[in-house]
């Protein structure tokens, strides 16, 4: 956008702010604005999550993000959790999660079903990931 055309003509003094905040706003066209929501944590998992609805003009990003602790330990056999419950109207799209386990990473994919955010280790034996265990994640969508 060439800014020349939206300052050109534009009053100089404090007291023509507003109008020109209108010019500005009425050659730009998007409006911005957010919602934030928080998520309710699961089976005996504990943290923060918050999800946050940005909407830009006709575009809408939802981003979800947190950190969480694992509330029972993990094996080689039960590499998924659910940790977290959201709103029903909350689009989180999908994302990551890692944690530092025993010196290595830890790293997982988080999807949203139904409303509940589910990890699932995807790297290592989960059998090292103990109760207790923080990760930290974070989802996107756009559209």
């Amino acid at each position: 956008m060439d800014l020349t055309k939206i300052f050109s003509g534009m009053d100089k003094g404090p007291e023509a702010i507003q109008s020109n905040f209108e010019k500005i706003n009425s050659a730009v066209g998007d409006k911005v604005s957010s919602v934030k929501v928080s998520g309710t944590m699961i089976n005996g998992c504990s943290g923060l999550v918050d999800c946050s609805k940005y909407t830009i003009g006709g575009r809408t990003l939802n981003v979800t993000q947190g950190s969480f602790q694992i509330g029972f330990e993990l094996n080689s056999s039960t590499k998924t959790i659910d940790f977290a419950q959201l709103a029903t109207d909350v689009d989180a799209g999908a994302g990551i999660a890692y944690s530092n386990v025993s010196n290595w990473a830890v790293i997982g994919a988080v999807s949203v079903n139904s409303g509940k955010l589910t990890l699932t280790i995807s790297n290592g034996d989960a059998s090292t990931i103990s109760k207790g265990t923080w990760f930290n994640f974070f989802m996107i969508r756009a559209y």
